[in-house]
């Protein structure tokens, strides 16, 4: 017998793997090209969005305490900063998408970070802006800046 709900699972399936997987082979015939990389970035974070998903705390802790630095990056960022990023994205879309998830509100740490945080933002305003020479821009010196920001970042939600 036949079981219709497994057998439309397994077309959506094939209408999603195949088209991609001939993009994906049509990309990899320029390897170096920015658009294939982010193509294939792209393709490999949502592969390992499910693991990121169950695991991304001791992911976060490992990637705190770990002295790498994700040179295949733009602007060379440490292990610790990207899997920050990815940790608070993660922590923000499970509480949109559950509404009984809450972060945890400790005013008395948040209103110091808080401040911390704007006045680091206008200091860099005030100074020209954020500037990244990694990014395109035309000045230097924005690594100090996203380094406190990086800092700030998981204690505001």
């Amino acid at each position: 017998m036949t079981n219709p709900a497994g057998a439309m699972r397994m077309l959506i399936t094939y209408v999603v793997c195949i088209p991609l997987a001939i993009l994906v082979g049509y990309l990899l015939t320029d390897p170096l090209d920015y658009g294939t990389l982010g193509f294939l970035g792209l393709v490999i974070a949502l592969l390992l969005s499910p693991i990121f998903i169950k695991w991304h705390y001791p992911i976060m802790l490992f990637g705190l305490y770990c002295p790498v630095t994700c040179f295949f990056l733009v602007g060379r960022p440490p292990l610790w900063q990207v899997v920050t990023v990815i940790s608070l994205g993660i922590a923000v879309l499970e509480r949109i998408m559950n509404s009984e998830r809450r972060f945890l509100r400790v005013p008395v740490l948040t209103w110091p970070f808080l401040f911390i945080g704007v006045v680091t933002f206008m200091t860099a305003e005030l100074n020209g802006g954020i500037g990244l020479h990694a990014l395109g821009g035309d000045t230097g010196g924005g690594r100090k800046y996203l380094l406190i920001l990086m800092g700030v970042a998981p204690i505001l939600p």
